[in-house]
């Protein structure tokens, strides 16, 4: 049996870090529509932008998602990273921050730990029926 509990908002924190990486993707298109400059400035600096303003409003969307999710155990916003002390326990992926680590576990592993209480959660990526 497993002990480790679930995480009461996982569906919420799956969407939350699924638009993580589609900003993180988006960004980087951005960044190959500013190199392409070379074919037509015009059209290339229109294109950077409409990506770059589809990034900025995806990332809204995942802090309005990432600030209702809160630690079941202590409570705080887990998905925030503040400068203050970490728990011992949170788990980082080498040089990583604490919440890039964060995303890629939900995403990759299905936990997800607070850095702020080292709670460990496991995360359904899926509803159940």
């Amino acid at each position: 049996m497993n002990d480790i509990p679930v995480y009461t908002r996982s569906s919420l924190l799956v969407w939350s870090c699924r638009l993580v990486t589609l900003v993180w993707g988006l960004l980087g298109l951005a960044m190959a529509a500013m190199l392409s400059v070379a074919a037509d400035l015009l059209l290339s600096i229109w294109w950077f932008v409409s990506i770059l303003l589809m990034a900025v409003a995806t990332g809204v969307a995942v802090i309005a998602l990432e600030y209702r999710l809160r630690c079941d155990s202590c409570k705080r916003r887990f998905m925030f990273e503040d400068l203050g002390s970490k728990h011992r326990q949170a788990r980082r992926r080498g040089s990583l921050t604490h919440w890039t680590s964060s995303v890629l576990d939900v995403l990759l592993s299905k936990s997800v730990t607070c850095i702020y209480c080292g709670q460990t959660f496991r995360v359904e990526h899926a509803a159940k029926a």
